[in-house]
């Protein structure tokens, strides 16, 4: 018996847009699917499609992930981000712990998914990019505030680059 594809695929480069949200004319569920690729080490997510796709929701059913690259045309779901947020005691909200370079590339960086950002942050990561389509840093510095902006920057500030 061989294995299934999607049992010995290391890196993935996926767009989740309407184009592809069939499959037999049966939907896809992007996020079930890519539970099916338990090796995944390296991912680069394009999201058109799922408006409440989130990274940790991509990389919580990738455990294995080194590498992601999430760019999204849907800003993070403030309610999806707050869920997560509320609901910390009965779910991990943690990164995976094999992450090490996390890419993001969103239409803006907003103070709920900033503040998931620094209660939460991957303190193994060793590369961390983030860029915003319709931000700058004084906007979102404005956005989030100093206080949360300047907490934000000291875990930035203590990732190891290699």
């Amino acid at each position: 018996m061989h294995p299934r594809p999607s049992n010995m695929c290391l890196r993935l480069h996926l767009s989740n847009s309407d184009n592809n949200q069939y499959f037999n004319s049966q939907p896809i569920n992007i996020l079930d699917s890519l539970s099916e690729f338990k090796k995944l080490t390296e991912l680069r997510l394009y999201n058109v499609r799922d408006i409440n796709l989130t990274p940790f929701q991509v990389q919580d059913k990738c455990r294995n992930l080194k590498r992601l690259t999430f760019e999204s045309d849907h800003p993070i779901s403030e309610s999806v981000v707050l869920r997560l947020l509320d609901n910390n005691t009965n779910t991990n909200i943690n990164f995976v712990a094999s992450l090490r370079r996390l890419d993001l590339r969103l239409l803006y960086l907003s103070a709920t998914y900033t503040r998931y950002l620094v209660d939460y942050f991957p303190k193994q990561l060793i590369y961390l990019r983030i860029d915003t389509l319709f931000q700058t840093l004084f906007e979102w510095i404005e956005l989030v505030g100093m206080e949360l902006a300047s907490r934000f920057m000291k875990k930035v500030a203590c990732i190891k680059n290699k």
